[in-house]
């Protein structure tokens, strides 16, 4: 019965915390409205089947009164053959005042970075940057990828994700990959599925990175934001994805 709060967009993830949830059992309610019209997202007419429903994963998480929503690693081309990491981290704290907290960065299991921050309560985003000394750069052909981690506290909270090192720049009418030109040889793909409609399961969307790595591409194409999920497989089998704005 007590109202969490609402989110617009049906590809984008989202989360609501429940402070001082009471030990035992408790139902969620969430419902799902729809309806498409001329500002929707997406729109009313789109040359794509629009299901319904809630169609990627849905979780409980028990967290401390502080703690990191996610991070991003954003790779640079740095000085000397090294890549600068630029770290931007979202935080929440449901404490009543500011407070101190540190954070540790780890690449591969070594710590790279620490620093203390103010955590404010409510929302806050924490960025730094850091050096990652002779980097093994990602590509099609080499799909490297690195383990990052960012703790907070004392060991408190933490998050895990993978990230791979690559430059993507244009020169002129030619797209360079860490560099080099690079040919764009790839498929437009949606979230569709004759069993699984769009809610589909981890298995299918490795299928659909295989069939697509099989045919000899090197890049996907997609309509509005896939599965966090199929983004990582892309990463780890050598695709590059380019995103769109379904409107």
């Amino acid at each position: 019965g007590e109202y969490l709060g609402e989110h617009e967009g049906g590809y984008t993830p989202f989360s609501f915390a429940i402070k001082n949830a009471r030990a035992g059992s408790h139902t969620l309610v969430v419902r799902v409205d729809n309806t498409l019209d001329d500002h929707t997202v997406p729109k009313r007419s789109v040359d794509w089947f629009p299901y319904g429903g809630i169609d990627r994963a849905v979780y409980a998480e028990l967290v401390p009164d502080a703690w990191i929503e996610r991070f991003h690693v954003i790779p640079r081309r740095g000085p000397n053959g090294s890549a600068t990491l630029e770290v931007k981290a979202f935080l929440k704290s449901l404490a009543a005042s500011p407070r101190t907290e540190q954070l540790v960065f780890t690449v591969d299991g070594r710590e790279i970075y620490s620093g203390a921050y103010t955590v404010a309560p409510g929302d806050s985003t924490v960025s730094f940057e850091t050096a990652l000394q002779h980097p093994r750069l990602w590509s099609p052909e080499s799909p490297h990828l690195y383990s990052a981690r960012l703790v907070l506290g004392k060991e408190t909270d933490d998050q895990v994700t993978r990230f791979g090192v690559r430059w993507i720049e244009v020169d002129g009418v030619r797209l360079l990959l860490n560099g080099k030109p690079f040919r764009l040889i790839g498929v437009n793909r949606h979230e569709d599925h004759p069993d699984w409609g769009s809610a589909l399961p981890p298995h299918i969307l490795r299928q659909d990175v295989v069939i697509v790595k099989r045919m000899g591409a090197n890049a996907v194409r997609g309509h509005y934001p896939p599965n966090q999920m199929f983004l990582d497989y892309c990463d780890e089998a050598g695709l590059v994805f380019m995103n769109e704005i379904p409107a």
